[in-house]
This record gives structure tokens, sequence and C-alpha cells, in this order.
């Protein structure tokens, strides 16, 4: 393991001066007939590496088993996955057993096993092309898999290997096969299944649900891989990337940070900031005392956007967190109902819903309207057809236009597009920093509310900057920020345009 010294020695030619901090040791010499060691290496493999990936290549007990690495550009993540491997290989030296090797692409596959050929001469091993393995003298074998391709230079796909440990390149690729990759882990010794997985920050609302779901897992650690962590690259270059890139650039391509995308519609949505488990203690729940001007005890709040293939329903409560004052409070998203047919079907799921999860619209003995028992408000999209708005009234709903005039009687009004997306804006984030939109989280890190939390994430603006252009239908996600928007317009948007007035 070496670090940066001026005063060093230049240990590969042409790249930075390094002093020598400790050395590790591995393998020796395999004598295939008795199949042990022999001895130490007459000729060993030398490699040099920075503290961080010597942490990563050692993967020492005091580690979780599995490791996700969050790497930037230059950091050399697949050199450290090869030695990582290699490492793994010799410390199960005999067993004949297999070690997975995983990309999305046979590309990347390729660019592994031409990092693995690189640190270790052809005389330890046998290169199975046929089969996607390489089998090292001292039994283990390597067993390469596309997750998304097939071939026969590859193998024959996860299902079915049984793996003592396996080393993934490009997960955020391959997460639909996470799961197999999990399974394959049946012949680690002592139920001690070790997995690296690189990875580079995706904008894919699927890469980050299954990146929380590490996080929040005690088998997983998160690390952080930043450009400098290589040892080779000039310090020089990365202070010239600093001019050359945009501050964004930077933080995204060389420290490795997760950022939205520069079109992102709610770019200061964060998973880390706008996800909140409700605590039994220290939340406070306001949402009928917030709501009591369009009821007596509305304890769920719901924005209601009808269309022509799904009807989408988003529900959130008002809290008021510790740190709060008298009259402030803050969204938590609680749930959300999609269904394709008829409102008539919307409506009888969601009454379903509302009754077994939150309480609300129950009825007596005799199937009658508890009276004062707490009930759900439903804002409606304000261009929907009265009949949804009726429906909605026979089946016992409080249910009101999202929007509507002061005159009388009142009208329902559209609500502007971009308005209603600054309303949204601010509650994830003001100008003061603080934030007073979130989605709950159950207590394993799971959303209660995935496709709302998807839609804010995935939301971007056309090459000139309009927002919410396309047609919606099956796989748009526009229907749920609608929602949002339907259900806070009324009480947020008025509520901000005084906190200006004062200001």
């Amino acid at each position: 393991m070496v670090v940066p010294d001026d005063d060093g020695v230049e240990v590969l030619f042409g790249k930075p001066p390094v002093r020598t901090i400790r050395t590790h040791r591995f393998g020796g010499i395999w004598d295939t007939r008795i199949n042990d060691w022999v001895g130490p290496s007459r000729e060993p493999q030398l490699w040099y590496v920075s503290e961080a990936q010597e942490q990563l290549i050692l993967h020492a007990d005091d580690l979780p088993s599995r490791l996700l690495v969050l790497s930037a550009m230059g950091a050399g993540k697949s050199a450290v996955l090869a030695m990582w491997l290699i490492v793994r290989a010799l410390g199960f030296a005999g067993l004949f057993g297999c070690v997975g090797v995983t990309a999305p692409t046979v590309k990347r596959l390729n660019t592994v096993l031409m990092e693995l050929e690189s640190r270790m001469p052809e005389t330890w091993y046998t290169h199975h092309v046929h089969k996607g393995e390489i089998r090292m003298n001292c039994g283990i074998t390597l067993q390469m898999v596309s997750t998304n391709e097939r071939s026969a230079a590859i193998g024959s796909g996860i299902q079915g290997q049984n793996w003592l440990a396996c080393g993934s390149d490009e997960i955020q690729d391959s997460i639909a096969a996470d799961g197999d990759i999990e399974a394959r882990g049946r012949s680690a010794i002592g139920g001690v299944y070790k997995r690296l997985c690189t990875a580079t920050a995706k904008q894919s609302s699927d890469w980050r649900t299954y990146r929380d779901l590490k996080k929040n897992s005690p088998l997983w650690e998160i690390i952080r891989f930043p450009g400098r962590t290589n040892w080779t690259i000039w310090p020089r270059f990365w202070e010239e990337q600093k001019i050359a890139l945009t501050d964004r650039q930077y933080r995204r391509q060389v420290l490795a940070e997760d950022l939205p995308s520069e079109l992102a519609i709610y770019g200061d949505w964060s998973r880390d900031l706008n996800t909140y488990h409700v605590p039994r203690i220290g939340a406070q729940d306001v949402t009928a005392q917030v709501l009591a001007p369009w009821g007596g005890n509305c304890t769920v709040l719901a924005g209601h956007d009808p269309g022509e293939i799904k009807d989408v329903t988003v529900l959130l409560k008002a809290y008021r967190l510790q740190h709060m004052g008298a009259n402030e409070w803050a969204w938590v998203i609680v749930g959300e109902l999609t269904t394709s047919g008829t409102t008539e079907l919307h409506i009888a799921e969601l009454l379903k819903l509302m009754r077994n999860e939150f309480g609300c619209n129950e009825l007596d003995y005799r199937g009658r309207p508890i009276q004062d028992g707490a009930e759900l408000l439903v804002r409606i999209d304000p261009k929907a057809e009265k009949t949804v708005n009726t429906q909605f009234r026979r089946a016992g709903l409080n249910s009101r236009a999202a929007a509507y005039t002061n005159t009388n009687p009142p009208r329902a009004m559209q609500i502007p597009k971009e308005a209603g997306i600054d309303m949204v804006n601010t509650l994830i984030r003001n100008a003061a920093g603080k934030r007073h939109l979130f989605a709950e989280v159950t207590d394993d890190g799971r959303l209660v509310a995935g496709k709302t939390v998807e839609a804010i994430e995935s939301s971007e603006r056309d090459a000139v900057g309009r927002a919410e252009i396309k047609q919606k239908n099956r796989v748009d996600h526009s229907h749920y920020t609608a929602a949002l928007r339907y259900a806070l317009w009324v009480i947020e948007r008025p509520r901000m345009e005084r906190l200006r007035s004062i200001a």
C-alpha cells in the first residue's frame, strides 16, 4: 500500500512518486499434486494500491460481507474488482469451488477479464473461452456471466451456479439480476458470502431504491470511491478538472456524488433528506387541524388525477416535527393508489385502502358512515369532468376541485403548471434550506409510495425547458406529480404568498 510522496520513488514509469506504507503477501507456490502451498513465490506479482483500494481488496471480516462501491471517473474500480477476485480465489485455494464475476454486458465483462489477465501470469490459470471460465491452478474457477446478454463465450447465466463469493461490475445496470446473484451464495464458507459490487450513480429511481435498500441493510456497506483514490493519476489532473468541468460535473464525475439530472424538474429532491420514517414519538399529527376549514375530522389529504388509461390518487398527512413552531408543519406522502378501469373501481379500491390502513370513512354495523368519524379529503383535477367529482361524493367522500374561483357560486379553475411545480419545489426545499415535503419509509427503509417518488425523481424538462408535455400513457409518471399538486395547491399556495408578503 502506497501514498503519494514528492520525495518518494517512481515505482511505475511515468506515474507519481510514492512511499510504501505496508505490504501484504498472498499465495505462494501451489503444488497441484497435493493441492497445497509448498513455499513462498519465487517471482511474486507486485501490485501497488492506495489505502482506499487496499481496504476493498482485503475486505476484512470487520467490514460487512457485501460492499457497494460508488465509483467516480478514473477511480480504477475495474482494477480493484480484478484484484479483489484474485485475492478471494487465493483465499479459497484447494476448495475446487467457483467465484462469480458478473457485468451487465459482454463488453464490460471483457474489461474485467483484461484487468484479471494483466494482474496474473498465464501460468496461473487456463482460460476456457467457450464456457466463460478462468480455471486457476489452485482449484478455483472464476465464472464470467453477463446479466443482460447471452453468448457462448460468457457462460450459461446466473441460475444454477453455486459461488463462494461474487464480484459484480456496474451493478446499477444489473439490478434485476441482484436477487439471483444473492441466491448463488450457497457454497459460501460458513455462510459468509462476500460480494463486491462496483457502481456508477445513475439517473434512475430503480437505482436509488436499490441503493437505499442496501444502505439500510446490516449486510451491506456503501463506500464512496472518488477519483483521487487512484494513486496512478497525477494530482495536477484533478486540479485541472476543477477548471475544465462545471461544479456539477466535477461533483458527479470526480467526487462520485449521486446528483439529479440538470434537467430535473424537482432538482432539490433528495432520497436522503426528503424521506422520513414517522416515529411514534416526536411527530405530532396535525392533519385534521390543517384541513379543518374543509371538514370536521379530515385526517388524510388526497390528490386525484383521473386518466383514460389509469387513475391515480396520492395520499398525504401533515406532521409537526420536533424542530417546528406552532404554525408550521411538514407534509408526508403516506400512500398511493393506481387503478386501470372505471372511476367506480378506483373509488371502491380507495375506500377499501382508507378503511383498512387509515381508519377513514368507516361504516357502522348497519353499513352507514360513522357520524363524526375520520374522513378523507380529496382534491380532484379541476379539468376533470363533473361526473368524476359527483361519483366521489355519491360514495360518501369529501371531494372538491383542486382549485376554484372566489365567485358565488365558486367554479373550478385550472392550476398553472409552472406555479404548481414551484410550490412543490418550495416544499421540497425552500430558499432557507428547510424541507417540508417528505415520502414515508418503513422500518426497513422501503418507500410507502414508490411510484410517486419515482415520478418526482424522473421528471425532467425537455431541451427547451418545458415540463410534462408528453401525452400521458402507461409508462408516464406525471399522474403522480400532478396529483401531488392538486392535493396541496389550495392549502400551500396561499400560505406561501402570505409568507412572501410578510418578508
